[in-house]
């Protein structure tokens, strides 16, 4: 085994130093360079290539320079998001001097924060308090009623008048019939005391009313109903359903006929009877006794009647009610008993129609003054502005917005980026320091190397590919993206199958190199006498593909090989075994 410490291609003059081996090899792994194979050993952390038995002959002659070759397709370019930690490390600067302090600017307020600054410095809803603890209930106060309204509260309560209504029609005079029972009730007052007999005056003449009969009765068919008043002679019965006159005789009674008169004229329409027109007795007279303690009296307590009496006649328009429209006691009347602590006010509890109110108009344009920048802060801003310690900040904590933001404009496509690019300075930060030479290794046997190549093109959408060639494991395969080497993370190798995390850009070329090599010391791959399949096309294939008909095998063993018990072998003959080289048969072996 030829460990590599010096010149790895006499072509070229290469050396480990102008290799770009990839970062963060698994050992074991595969890399191929000018079409020669390296593999890494994790234990003694080198590149070493599988070479021939016995000392590397004196190195030749310098072949001659081979043509240039074609230019390659147009990369995609390089952007910030295509540089590795490591890279971003070593183009960081040391920090540069502390600037001259500025002059001092205006003070910062709450007006030059940034809608997306106040969207950033605000935290998630706290969860709600527990409720406190209910007050012990007050005493029962007195019900509310119209006397308890202030004058301050009735002129609020009263709207400004409208305009004048046009005169309504000439209502009918209030006449006695117009009241109500309830009204007739209250006119009377409370009963007087009996007065003294009076003197016995004079005989007189005529009649006396002293009752009424049911509508439409004869008071002579009735007997003897009405025969307590039938004496003296003179005493009269009045019909309410026609009015005739019934008058006594000492006997029978007679009917005297109708004793209502001719209809008079009409009189002059009196004005509307209104509450205005009652007297202090008649009023005192309508109110009943005192009832029992009702619920307190509210708005809601008013029927539309009386709230279409309070109002007024209809004014001019006014200006808009606010705040500062409120009396005293009007504010004092609008308070509540005082309830539980609430939790602070804060700017989110303001509602958009308060948050437009607060506003006051635009002033004039002020002069440009100096861009406010951090150093204008004081050390009492800082320390409010400051919260609890959070996590640090990273590129994944900034919002598009401020992606945006911190993006200039695009600059015109450059060139892909390649290696050649890199300056030497930034080569040799990204390149670790040299490693101790390791130990001579134990010399393998002569190399055998098999490497196949596929090429694919994509198409912007596929990511599934089929090989002609098994690698058996990823360490055994590169692949390459217009000529970019693909980190193994990045695709899935099954028995043929390939397939890629991402679909390669319409027209850009996948290769696929697969090596196959002998055996190494302490283990890893042993492939020997490996068979494939061959069709109908001459070229081998899949062999699950039906036209694929031979199966082919090496003619020679080469390496030691070991068939296990619960293993089933065959192989085409015939077939040469290698000096030196142990066929160990546990299981079966078939060779036709």
């Amino acid at each position: 085994m030829e460990l590599l410490q010096g010149s790895f291609n006499e072509h070229e003059g290469d050396t480990m130093s102008n290799i770009n081996f990839p970062k963060n090899p698994t050992d074991g792994q595969l890399y191929v360079y000018e079409n020669v194979p390296y593999f890494w050993n994790e234990s003694e952390q080198i590149w070493f290539s599988n070479g021939g038995n016995g000392p590397s002959g004196d190195p030749g002659e310098p072949g001659p320079q081979g043509p240039p070759g074609p230019p390659g397709e147009k990369g995609d370019a390089f952007t910030y998001d295509d540089f590795t930690g490591a890279q971003l490390d070593a183009l960081t600067g040391p920090p540069g001097e502390q600037g001259e302090d500025g002059e001092q600017g205006d003070p910062f307020t709450y007006a030059d924060f940034t809608p997306e600054q106040l969207a950033g410095l605000k935290g998630e809803k706290g969860d709600d308090g527990d409720r406190g603890l209910t007050g012990d209930p007050g005493e029962q106060g007195d019900p509310f009623t119209y006397d308890d309204f202030t004058q301050d509260q009735l002129d609020a309560l009263t709207g400004p008048p409208g305009e004048k209504g046009e005169d309504g029609e000439q209502g009918d005079a209030f006449t006695y019939d117009d009241f109500t029972p309830a009204q007739l009730d209250g006119l009377k007052g409370e009963k007087g005391d009996k007065g003294d007999k009076g003197d016995d005056g004079e005989q007189g003449a005529g009649i006396q009313i002293v009752g009424s009969l049911d509508p439409g009765e004869n008071p002579n068919d009735v007997k003897p109903k009405y025969d307590g008043v039938l004496e003296p002679a003179g005493n009269a019965l009045v019909d309410p359903d026609d009015g005739h006159l019934w008058v006594s005789d000492g006997t029978d009674w007679v009917n005297m006929g109708s004793v209502q008169g001719p209809p008079g004229e009409d009189g002059e329409d009196g004005d509307s009877f209104t509450y205005d027109d009652f007297t202090p007795e008649q009023l005192a007279a309508l109110k009943g006794e005192d009832g029992e303690q009702g619920d307190a009296f509210t708005y809601d307590d008013f029927t539309p009647e009386q709230l279409a009496a309070l109002k007024g006649e209809k004014g001019e328009q006014g200006d808009a009610f606010t705040y500062d429209d409120f009396t005293p006691t009007q504010l004092d009347g609008l308070k509540g008993e005082k309830g539980d602590d609430g939790d602070a006010f804060t700017y989110d509890d303001f509602t958009p129609v308060q948050l437009e109110s607060l506003k006051g108009e635009k002033g004039d344009d002020g002069e440009d003054g100096d861009a406010f920048t951090y150093d204008d802060f004081t050390n009492e801003q800082l320390e409010g502005l400051k919260g609890e310690d959070g996590d640090p900040f990273t590129y994944d904590d900034f919002t598009q917005d401020q992606l945006d933001d911190l993006q200039g404009p695009p600059g015109e496509k450059g060139d892909a980026f390649t290696y050649d690019d890199f300056t030497e300075d930034q080569l040799n930060d990204l390149q670790g320091p040299q490693g101790q030479p390791g130990a001579d290794g134990t010399p393998g046997n002569d190399a055998v190397t098999a490497l196949n190549v596929d090429e694919f093109t994509g198409d912007g959408t596929t990511k599934e590919f089929v090989l002609t060639a098994i690698p058996e494991t990823k360490n055994n395969a590169q692949i390459y993206i217009s000529g970019v080497y693909q980190e193994k993370s990045s695709y899935i190798i099954n028995g043929l199958d390939l397939t890629l995390s991402e679909a390669p850009p319409d027209g850009e070329t996948v290769e696929v190199v697969v090596a196959y090599v002998n055996p190494m010391v302490d283990g890893g791959p042993q492939v020997g006498g490996g068979s494939l399949f061959k069709g109908n096309n001459g070229t081998v294939g899949d062999p699950s593909g039906i036209d694929d008909i031979f199966r082919v095998n090496s003619q020679s063993l080469l390496y030691d090989v070991t068939i296990a018990a619960t293993e089933n072998a065959s192989a085409a003959g015939p077939l040469a075994i290698a000096d030196a080289v142990v066929l160990t048969v546990s299981g079966n072996l078939t060779v036709v």
